[in-house]
């Protein structure tokens, strides 16, 4: 599946992300008095494998008041036109284009929090979701048990 930007341009494809390591350590087991986790992303190394751009990275969680850290290790495939050409401008530049580091990051988050939720549970760490909460509100009474008017796109 592509995706398209206006004129048909082709944005960056993430072509996956593996996770080939994970490091935890629970420094306290005492209950904490408010509950923060730091999140931290680097971006390490970059290389070009079978046409596609391999980002190495480093998602790290750490928990206030020193209870402990979770780190995850892994790697990032994008999709690129001319990889060679993409690699040689962001060692250049020593940064990636913001819709690339959009993808990226958004992919990294997603992984990481997914499996973190369950890496998580060795150490008895809380989970590091970032679920939106919805919000909602009574209609007034006139409008109770009526139809919307909003036409369905």
């Amino acid at each position: 599946m592509k995706l398209f930007l206006k004129k048909f341009r082709v944005i960056n494809m993430i072509t996956g992300v593996n996770i080939s390591g994970v490091e935890m350590k629970r420094e306290k087991y005492d209950p904490p008095s408010g509950l923060r986790i730091d999140t931290n992303l680097d971006i390490d190394t970059m290389k070009i494998e079978n046409g596609v751009v391999l980002v190495d990275f480093l998602y790290t969680l750490n928990y206030d008041e020193k209870i402990g850290f979770m780190k995850i290790n892994g790697v990032v495939g994008i999709k690129e036109d001319n990889p060679e050409k993409f690699v040689a401008e962001c060692k250049k530049t020593k940064k990636l284009p913001i819709k690339t580091y959009q993808e990226i990051l958004s992919a990294i988050n997603f992984t990481c929090s997914v499996s973190g939720t369950f890496y998580v549970r060795v150490a008895g760490f809380m989970p590091n979701l970032n679920i939106p909460v919805p919000s909602f509100t009574e209609a007034p009474p006139e409008q109770q048990g009526k139809p919307s008017k909003k036409k369905a796109a």
